[in-house]
């Protein structure tokens, strides 16, 4: 009886799941920025609509350092008269954009050590990868 109920409710859960992914990547396909970031390896379906969901309008920022002070992925920065240390990324921003942003370098990592077990360099590496 409880394997029975564990199976349908496995079943329902899946078919939900797909539902879902069938819906993300319509949403991608429907938005040009996103289907650009996902030419970038290790750029996902779900990476890239958060990026796109995150920054919205790229156009309103003057800058690449106003968009990267805006998504938190700036160093912290301690500075006195004499001299300026930077310390890690701060904390303050959009913390979706640092957990894709963690997501994709662990995934360029993962590709990168791929690439030195099988000696494979650039395009051919990622394309063995994913």
């Amino acid at each position: 009886m409880i394997l029975r109920t564990l199976r349908t409710v496995y079943g329902q859960l899946s078919q939900a799941i797909q539902g879902l992914e069938r819906r993300v990547r319509q949403a991608v396909q429907q938005d040009e920025a996103a289907e650009r970031l996902q030419t970038i390896p290790s750029v996902g379906l779900v990476s890239a609509l958060t990026l796109v969901a995150a920054v919205n309008d790229i156009q309103r920022f003057t800058s690449a350092k106003r968009l990267t002070s805006y998504c938190g992925i700036v160093p912290t920065v301690r500075a006195s008269a004499e001299r300026q240390e930077q310390g890690p990324i701060t904390r303050e921003g959009r913390s979706e954009v640092r957990a894709v942003r963690r997501r994709i370098l662990w995934r360029a990592a993962q590709i990168q050590k791929h690439a030195r077990s099988h000696t494979l360099t650039g395009l051919s590496c990622w394309l063995a990868v994913c």
